[in-house]
């Protein structure tokens, strides 16, 4: 410091306490917004975990049923071909 002596003119220390309150309001408010930020991101978390098991029984449903309609139709396929490689029976009628 210079070892001035620092004079604060009367008017300007309310303009300076004031300052100094508004800093403290807004530093209060800012750890609030932090923390309500976190909480929001916690929820929005466990949501998105929420989800992701959602999807993954969706997932398994989706190749359960594909996985029955592909084995139907190989059975299909199996019955078909076995139906055209089998020998008519002329004297039978088709209905």
């Amino acid at each position: 410091m210079s070892g001035r002596r620092l004079v604060v003119h009367p008017d300007h220390a309310a303009y300076i306490a004031g300052y100094q309150r508004a800093v403290a309001d807004l530093r209060g408010q800012m750890n609030a917004d932090h923390y309500e930020t976190l909480v929001e991101i916690n929820i929005l978390r466990r949501e998105l975990a929420d989800l992701r098991q959602l999807h993954a029984r969706a997932l398994e449903a989706v190749r359960a049923e594909q996985d029955h309609q592909r084995a139907h139709a190989e059975h299909r396929h199996r019955e078909l071909t076995r139906a055209w490689s089998a020998e008519r029976d002329l004297a039978t009628p088709l209905n």
